[in-house]
């Protein structure tokens, strides 16, 4: 009876979980965000699959995303994923589908197994259901839907702490290598704070249940936990090493060191009401408050609260990167634990009399920003306990998740969720049936011009980006992006490489095909394929992504240059790293053109003061200037600095000129893009006449306003000679007939791991052009192969097939042992 009982209630909470998650989804639109979970968890997971498929399972390159980068730069989003090698089953089923309902699953496979594990510590249904509604209404369920990295664990943790009871119990130890292994390939960032918890919660059973280091029997079960969470790790290590590897070559710093981090954090942000903590409300403070109460989980409830509130807790777990809440989320199990246990003793023990410590539940009160909110919450669970204390029913105590549901619907009815028209706009691609009949040159580059943000990590195969948004960012091909090729960043991330209007990258980066529903149409390219709006653009005097040339100048003579004649070096020649050749006089000219407006709406005001512009928009503005004169085949180059700037402490500024927009972040954006200067290379297939200008809402100032002009040109497209691909296993591999000794040249970012053979012999290389892969070809024909093994996978993989062979080894040893100790 009493299993029949347990199984209905675990098929309650199934169901209603499920529909839970249905009622979050508005009317026509899916089970995802807008902003992360659809730019880069789906979309790469997408992309990935277009990959395995097309090189294999363990390939090691993906050339379809920012140029071509090392495979593990994406890992942060989890290459061995279940969810992804399941994709790999169903090529028939949407990515996003499949990531859809995995997150479902994980949702309430987490739910049953948090139940079931607070029914084995003889938790009553009422505190255990109570913890279970915590858990499905914390930030838990936000992040199933924006970033999904931060929650995907949270079954193969909560299973973790299931079989470190077991390690207590005498029972098998080793399924906790399979659960902490699946910990770490769901979410390698998020395994060191999983681990922190796991150590605690053992930390907590040895001791509670008085074990001692002292006795040798003990030291037993110690050396057991350590042993299966090190298999664990040492069979990720095919992950964890290549992916290391990648971070420390690419390492960056998204936040700087703040003092403060010695000083307690009192804010209870970390715990309470925020989305991306672990989105709680005071009916988890007064739960660890009650925990105080009990002598067993008093210093667990200590212990939480001290990781709560010391910064330096947040700056370690967070790899010293930052100080962000998101780290705690691995902390709910083990938090709920805590206030399953309280809300047990307070049924079994009620509270008779007035004892100090209950001061504490009020504490928040005295240091939250949100005043009304927390008195609110604080009303609602006194009212909840008085309740209690009056009719004596435990199943009034579940009136206490009444706040938390208001507060996670809140949350989550901010989401900016992704429409089911604009999935299917954003992934046309692979359905566009022009595309599909039309041939594209391996040779050349492909890019979706439409979005700025939530298409950049899309591929279709053969269609090879200069686009990504990965957090393992190639710090060398991001400043190429945008400090050396000047593209005007549009989003508040400069991480994220999106493509605008950019002859000068373009050219240079092999990018020959541009996919766009925008009304202008760069120089150079022309219609190809049309699909209503969308059309496919073709221009075919691009750079190939391989060639030779002799057309070079020293890095020496081009570090020597500023903007804008650097741009014209860059525009005219190739950058290598010895060169004798002195480059003619740059091309570039201050323009003598003059602007003048022609409209302009009602909520736009300017003025000129020496030199500057000051504008006031009162909201979304737009300006449109004419030119007294043409430009007739020339690019126009416009840069300024924006400054004075009233509402950048909340608001981010954009300025967008013919469609292309830099963009600056707000003050309080988590990864700010300080992008103070803003530039603008303008090209079109007409001769530039007008200028279409849209200003953010604001007051700020424009100075330093500098005017080009660069012609096109030719030289660097009539001065080489193209690589005669075949298709190979290899990154590049083919024929070359060189007529004057020089460089070859690629567009390959630089990063390590390259090979480069020459007529079958191994060949040096050296970055060209300042961030790419190039080398020494002397005149002659030649056989070019280039490939890519990323750094630490052999190893890795060497690593983790033996510990394949340890756990099976330890598997039969401890099974062994069980037998003998029962029989």
């Amino acid at each position: 009876m009493k299993k029949q009982k347990e199984i209905i209630v675990h098929f309650s909470i199934t169901i209603i979980g499920v529909f839970f998650i249905l009622l979050l989804i508005p009317k026509e639109s899916i089970f995802g965000s807008s902003t992360d979970w659809f730019s880069q968890h789906v979309q790469i997971a997408d992309t990935l699959r277009t990959s395995i498929y097309e090189h294999g399972l363990f390939y090691d390159y993906v050339d379809l995303l920012g140029g071509g980068q090392n495979i593990y730069a994406f890992s942060y989003y989890g290459l061995f994923r279940p969810d992804l090698l399941l994709s790999l089953l169903l090529p028939a089923v949407a990515m996003k589908d499949i990531i859809i309902t995995y997150m479902i699953f994980n949702f309430i496979l987490s739910l049953n197994l948090l139940y079931y594990f607070l029914k084995q510590h003889k938790i009553d249904m009422i505190p255990a259901l109570i913890a279970v509604a915590l858990l499905a209404l914390s930030s838990f369920v936000f992040h199933s839907h924006r970033q999904i990295m931060f929650v995907n664990y949270m079954p193969y943790l909560i299973l973790s702490m299931i079989f470190i009871d077991r390690i207590f119990t005498k029972k098998c130890s080793y399924p906790l290598i399979i659960s902490s292994m699946l910990i770490i390939l769901h979410s390698f960032f998020f395994s060191v704070s999983s681990f922190f918890v796991l150590g605690i919660y053992f930390l907590y059973n040895f001791y509670t249940y008085n074990y001692s280091l002292k006795r040798k029997e003990d030291r037993k079960l110690l050396w057991k936990f350590i042993i299966c969470i090190l298999l664990g790790i040492m069979i990720s290590v095919i992950l964890l090493l290549p992916t290391g590897l990648v971070l420390l070559e690419h390492s960056r710093c998204d936040g700087i060191f703040d003092p403060n981090i010695l000083i307690p954090d009192i804010s209870y942000k970390n715990l309470l009401y925020d989305k991306y903590g672990m989105g709680l409300t005071m009916i988890a403070w007064i739960g660890l408050c009650l925990g105080l109460r009990n002598k067993k989980n008093r210093y667990l409830s200590i212990g939480l609260m001290l990781c709560l509130t010391l910064p330096i807790v947040t700056y370690l777990l967070n790899g010293t990167l930052y100080l962000r809440a998101k780290i705690f989320i691995t902390f709910l199990p083990l938090l709920l634990f805590v206030i399953a246990h309280s809300i047990n003793d307070l049924i079994k023990h009620p509270i008779e009399k007035f004892h100090p410590w209950i001061l504490l539940f009020f504490l928040p009160l005295l240091l939250s920003d949100n005043l009304s909110v927390i008195v609110t919450d604080i009303v609602i669970c006194l009212l909840v306990l008085i309740l209690y204390h009056i009719t004596k029913r435990p199943i009034t105590l579940l009136l206490c998740i009444s706040y938390p549901l208001v507060v996670c619907m809140e949350n989550n009815a901010m989401e900016d969720y992704v429409t089911k028209k604009s999935y299917q706009n954003a992934t046309s691609i692979k359905e566009d049936q022009t595309l599909s009949n039309y041939t594209f040159d391996s040779n050349y580059r492909f890019d979706d011009i439409r979005y700025t943000l939530s298409n950049v990590n899309y591929a279709a195969t053969d269609m090879k980006r200069t686009t990504m948004y990965t957090s393992i960012n190639n710090s060398i091909y991001n400043k190429f992006f945008y400090d050396i090729a000047y593209n005007a960043i549009p989003t508040r991330n400069r991480v994220i490489t999106s493509l605008q209007n950019n002859y000068i990258f373009q050219e240079l980066m092999a990018v020959r095909y541009l996919y766009t529903n925008k009304n202008y149409t760069p120089y150079g390219y022309k219609t190809v394929c049309e699909n209503g709006k969308i059309r496919l653009l073709e221009n075919e005097n691009v750079l190939p992504i391989a060639y030779a040339t002799s057309n070079v100048i020293s890095e020496q003579t081009y570090n020597e240059l500023t903007y804008p004649n650097s741009l014209d070096a860059l525009y005219r020649y190739t950058i290598v790293n010895n060169s004798s050749k002195t480059p003619s006089k740059s091309t570039i000219t201050k323009t003598n053109t003059t602007f003048n407006e022609v409209s302009k709406d009602d909520t736009l005001s300017y003025s000129m003061l020496d030199d500057k512009i000051k504008i006031d928009s009162s909201d979304k503005s737009k300006l449109k200037l004419q030119a007294d004169e043409t430009l007739e085949n020339k690019m126009l180059l416009i840069q300024f600095d924006v400054k004075d700037i009233s509402n950048i402490k909340t608001k981010d500024l954009s300025i967008s000129i013919n469609g292309v927009t830099n963009k600056l972040s707000s003050k309080n954006a988590p990864y700010p893009n300080n992008n103070t200067t803003f530039t603008y290379i303008l090209s079109a297939d007409e001769a530039i006449d007008t200028l279409n200008i849209t200003f953010s809402k604001g007051e700020y100032t424009l100075e330093n306003i500098s005017i080009y002009e660069l012609p096109y040109s030719t030289q660097k497209k009539d001065s080489i000679t193209a690589l005669d691909t075949i298709k190979s296993d290899s990154i590049l591999k083919g024929s070359i007939d060189v007529e004057e000794a020089g460089y070859f040249i690629t567009s390959l970012p630089m990063q390590n791991g390259y090979e480069v053979y020459v007529d079958g012999k191994k060949q040096e290389y050296e970055t060209v052009n300042k961030a790419f892969l190039g080398f020494s070809i002397s005149e002659g024909k030649h056989e070019i192969e280039i490939k890519f093994t990323a750094p630490g996978k052999s190893i890795g993989a060497t690593v983790s097939v033996v510990a394949i062979i340890l756990v099976a080894a330890y598997i039969i040893i401890e099974r062994r042992g069980y037998y003998e100790n029962n029989n």
